[in-house]
């Protein structure tokens, strides 16, 4: 997590303390300074203090509201029980930690799959595709970190949207418009997206062009290309894509 050690122990504590009531039935945790201390009530041993309940505030990740004589009463939000479900699935996965690679040669399969699957099943706003779908795609495993990490990567990127459900430590994932402009060859978009347009279509030749030196030649531009950085790419096909315009 992005905070100290024992705002993480605090935060960990109180989501914990806060989900062991009965559904339906919760209460804020309420907050206890005397002359003998502070105190969150079920959470006796970490000192908690109201300096650190107001920097999980401030984080976003608790709620407080304040009872008679202004004593702090404490519930997590659902940005605060998010961040525990993320520190805990990250705690699993470097149990079985291994070297991944990332190369865009290796991420990019991951992106045309999403979009695969998801135009296959009707392409809903509303629709995401499951990680088992998308390893079954690509004949890798769910458990597989590298395609779990080319996933949330991808996420980060603004190529997908990219959730969890609160029951599941799998990621739910969905193209996001710009992965649609890149893949579909639709005009527009930014110079990565154009970069990506080009060996999207690249691809397209390569694999069904009627004329075999033609697909010999598309798959050696193609990989010619993919030699190349992203960041490099992506300036070339900005530019022209600039002139053609």
């Amino acid at each position: 997590m992005g905070l100290e050690s024992h705002l993480s122990d605090v935060l960990v504590a109180i989501v914990d303390a806060y989900a062991a009531q009965e559904p339906g039935d919760r209460r804020r945790l309420y907050h206890v300074r005397d002359f003998g201390g502070q105190a969150l009530d079920g959470i006796p041993d970490l000192g908690v203090t109201e300096d650190d309940l107001d920097e999980l505030q401030t984080s976003g990740f608790v709620d407080i509201d304040y009872a008679t004589g202004g004593d702090y009463m404490v519930k997590p939000t659902p940005e605060g029980r998010e961040e525990i479900r993320r520190y805990r699935r990250e705690v699993e996965r470097q149990k079985r930690a291994e070297a991944v690679d990332l190369s865009w040669i290796v991420v990019r399969p991951v992106l045309h799959a999403a979009v695969d699957i998801w135009t296959e099943s009707g392409a809903s706003v509303a629709g995401y595709v499951s990680l088992r779908a998308l390893a079954e795609k690509l004949e890798r495993k769910p458990s597989d970190l590298g395609l779990i990490r080319a996933v949330e990567l991808l996420g980060a990127e603004n190529w997908l949207d990219v959730e969890y459900a609160e029951d599941d430590d799998d990621p739910m994932l969905k193209p996001r418009t710009r992965a649609i402009v890149a893949t579909r060859a639709w005009p527009g978009g930014d110079g990565e997206v154009a970069a990506e347009r080009l060996l999207a279509v690249l691809d397209d030749i390569a694999a069904n062009a009627t004329d075999e030196g033609k697909r010999k030649w598309a798959a050696r531009l193609r990989d010619t290309a993919m030699e190349v950085t992203t960041k490099t790419l992506a300036e070339v096909a900005s530019k022209m894509a600039g002139e053609a315009i």
